[in-house]
Parts: structure tokens; C-alpha cells; sequence
């Protein structure tokens, strides 16, 4: 079997109302939708969200990625691998390598899965559970409308929620005060800050959380603050994951020698890929730290990437992001249905379990949105 081509499209996602973070206003997302053509009619189907203009993204898989890949064994992942690695040098340009690799894993993780008629969670090693479960983001908007989003969501099975802090801060303590007068302790959430906080402040901030029922504090001090981390870790009676923090195996390390979290946020695009993701999960349960899977507004070609990933790995215990919720046009309508009911049951699939026609994709007409920082 060879690759005899590698296609793209650009597909632009409109949220049902914009994001707003410490960093500005996400009125959607956009990602790069990657097939890759096999000359016995498999074919496999990736998915980058956009960390660059998504026209630079689809120029230098055209330029560079295809002349390595064409005529190449699509089934000799590693190699393949290996090749992107070293010949383009993403294996010491972690942050930018890595969303390529994640995309290009995940499709020919997908054309594998289809030659041997199995999901790609057998390939990863097999699967441990039966169910996927999925919290979902709480869009800032005012307190009467977030909370009008946790209730719509929690009668659907929803039982985890994630804010961005930072943006509004009397109205996120009004909502989280409301949160805990409705639902007590039957809902968790947790409150991503995106690096927004020194460390002193970070103290004063934990202190008035404390009353409420916040599951953990994501990346609430920069990213390479490892020491700092560690040091909040100590004092903090809320559990501290890193988001930002863990981009790659090498980060990992850092972050074991430092002591520095209690729990990982993680996805493919930003730590490497599917490989680098497996390798990191390994090290995290070997040492005793939680994972949960990260949602930067994947769409549903990234997200089944993860449930595969998630269905083989014991780390993954917390209920995991979705963006599922305030997607306008998923591309998947019925896996973006039952992320927004906070579970996957196991079903059976080939590949990564997420066919889309992409054809069809490609004749949408698309609107821009260049994440993350889209103004």
C-alpha cells in the first residue's frame, strides 16, 4: 500500500456566541482538515485547529510534508514518524512540529485502523473502559446566561464544567456563588485561568475559591513557572493542573523533577501528537497524576482521535473538555450530539470512528476564524 496524495481543506466553525478569555474574543474556530489518499481507495482523515493562519498550514503540508509522505507506506506509522521528525525538524520545534504530527498520526492512525478492520484504540494497546465521559465549557457571558447553560447541560447528564476566570471577575464569583446555592456539590467545577496570575495573587485567588466546589485550577500561573507550580502546590487546598505547561515529553520531565501538578490537561496538538501523548501518559500514571483531555475547539475528527486515546489509558479519570455544547456547525452531527449528552459509549468503528464526506466539506463556503487569539 502507498500514500499517492494528501488533500486539505480549511473548515471554519462558528460558535453559537463568542468566547471571551484573558486573551481576547473567539467568535469560532477554525481548523485544517487533513485526507490522506492510499492507491487501494483507504483513506484516513486528520484534523489541526489552527495555531497559525490556516493557509500557511495547508502551503507547508502541500510543500513539504507531502514530498516526505507520497510513496510511502501509509502502515509504517513509526517510520513515517520518524521521518517528519528529523527531516523537517520537528523534533526540536516541538511547539510548532506538533500539531502537524497530530494530524498526520491521527489520519494514518485512521487508514491502519481500516486495513486491519479495527478501531484504533486496538492499536494503541487496547482498551480498559466502556464509556468516554465529557464535561463541558461554560462560555463568560454574564451570570444569569451561564448559569442558564449549566442547568440546560446538567439535565442532559452533564456533570462537570470548566470557566475561563479572569474575564470578568464579579460576575464569575456571582455565577459561582449561584452555582453553589442550585446545585450544591452535585456538579464540579473547574476553573481555567490561562496563565493570568503571579504567585502571590495566586494565593489571595485560591482563598476566595475555596468556598466553592472547584474540582482544580488549570495553568494558573506562566508556563514555565515550574518552581512556582510546585511552590503554589504546596499551599493550595485545590488540586493545580498544568495546560500550558505540558507541550511536549521533554516538558514532562521538567515538570516530574519539579513536582509541579497534581493533574495534566492534555491533547495531541499541543504535546506532540498521538505518540508523544501515549508516551506522557505512561510517565503521568507512573507517578500518580491525573489526565484529562484537552478541547481547544476541536472538532470531532480530533476529538474521536482522543476517545481513542482515552478508552486505553488508566489516567484518564476525570470527565474530559468538550467544546461540543457551542459548536454551530459540527461537521459529525450525531458524535456532537452525544458530547453534549457528556458521554461515548463504546460502539463499534474502524479507523479513528469519524467518517466525514469531505468532499462535501470542501464546497462549504468558510469564514475565518484564526485561533486562538481572533479579535
Amino acid at each position: 500500500m502507498e500514500i499517492i496524495n494528501i488533500d486539505t481543506l480549511i473548515y471554519g466553525c462558528p460558535y453559537t456566541r463568542p468566547e471571551k478569555w484573558r486573551f481576547g474574543l473567539r467568535k469560532g474556530t477554525t481548523t485544517v482538515i487533513i485526507k490522506i489518499d492510499t492507491d487501494e481507495g483507504l483513506f484516513g482523515l486528520g484534523e489541526i485547529v489552527c495555531p497559525l493562519p490556516p493557509q500557511f498550514i495547508q502551503k507547508y503540508i502541500r510543500d513539504e510534508i507531502s514530498l516526505i509522505l507520497k510513496n510511502q507506506n501509509p502502515l509504517n506509522l513509526a517510520n513515517l514518524r520518524n521521518k517528519l521528525l528529523f527531516e523537517l525538524g520537528f523534533d526540536w520545534m516541538v511547539d510548532f512540529g506538533g500539531f502537524f504530527l497530530a494530524g498526520i498520526e491521527t489520519a494514518l492512525l485512521d487508514i491502519i485502523g481500516k486495513a486491519y478492520h479495527i478501531p484504533a484504540y486496538q492499536l494503541l494497546g487496547g482498551r480498559i473502559r466502556d464509556l468516554v465521559r465529557f464535561g463541558s465549557y461554560i462560555f463568560s457571558a454574564g451570570c444569569d446566561q451561564m448559569l442558564d447553560d449549566v442547568t440546560s447541560l446538567a439535565e442532559s447528564g452533564v456533570q462537570t464544567f470548566k470557566i475561563k476566570i479572569n474575564v470578568d471577575e464579579d460576575e464569575e464569583f456571582r455565577f459561582l456563588e449561584k452555582v453553589k446555592q442550585k446545585f450544591g456539590r452535585a456538579i464540579k467545577i473547574a476553573v481555567d485561568v490561562n496563565q493570568g496570575w503571579k504567585r502571590n495573587e495566586a494565593i489571595k485567588k485560591i482563598e476566595k475559591l475555596d468556598k466553592f466546589p472547584i474540582l482544580f485550577i488549570e495553568q494558573p500561573l506562566e508556563r514555565n513557572d515550574y518552581k512556582g507550580a510546585h511552590w503554589l502546590r504546596q499551599r493550595s487546598p485545590i488540586p493545580i493542573a498544568l495546560n500550558e505547561g505540558i507541550s511536549s515529553v521533554q516538558t514532562m520531565k521538567t515538570i516530574l523533577d519539579h513536582q509541579a501538578a497534581d493533574l495534566l490537561v492534555v491533547d495531541i496538538l499541543s504535546v506532540g501528537g498521538v505518540i508523544a501523548l501515549k508516551q506522557i501518559a505512561g510517565l503521568a500514571t507512573l507517578n500518580g497524576i491525573e489526565l484529562i483531555a484537552h478541547s481547544g475547539g476541536e472538532l470531532e475528527i480530533a476529538t474521536m482521535m482522543m476517545v481513542n486515546i482515552i478508552l486505553t489509558e488508566p489516567g484518564f479519570r476525570y470527565d474530559n473538555d468538550t467544546y461540543a455544547y457551542y459548536l454551530a456547525k459540527p461537521i459529525q452531527l450525531q458524535i456532537n450530539a452525544e458530547l453534549k449528552h457528556a458521554a461515548l459509549p463504546l460502539k463499534s468503528w474502524t479507523g479513528i470512528g469519524c467518517d466525514v464526506d469531505f468532499d462535501e466539506l470542501q464546497s462549504r463556503t468558510q469564514e475565518i476564524y484564526f485561533s486562538p487569539f481572533d479579535q
